[in-house]
């Protein structure tokens, strides 16, 4: 599998970015953009903040399959960072 482009990724207008280049588009003209084109550019911009997130909670889970209850925190960096990943990919608030 080849690496993705280094985030941060943002979503800005009809454009994905990623360290001041763009790096995908949603429609070639930001006036016809659908209310569907800016959830799914929000989403792509997402994705490498899902992708870290979903790797540390695996590793959480994991802890918790060992019997490793350390792992666990309702205020934990894991917790937090699902939470932040899933606020960029729909547009609300942490």
């Amino acid at each position: 599998m080849n690496a993705h482009t280094p985030g941060p990724w943002m979503a800005q207008g009809n454009r994905v970015m990623a360290a001041g280049e763009q790096i995908g588009f949603i429609n070639a003209n930001p006036s016809c953009c659908t209310a569907e084109d800016w959830a799914n550019a929000r989403l792509i911009a997402a994705a490498p903040d899902l992708l870290a997130a979903l790797q540390n909670a695996r590793n959480v889970l994991a802890g918790i399959a060992s019997g490793d209850l350390k792992t666990v925190s309702a205020d934990g960096p894991a917790l937090a960072q699902c939470r932040a990943a899933i606020a960029k990919a729909t547009g609300e608030q942490a």
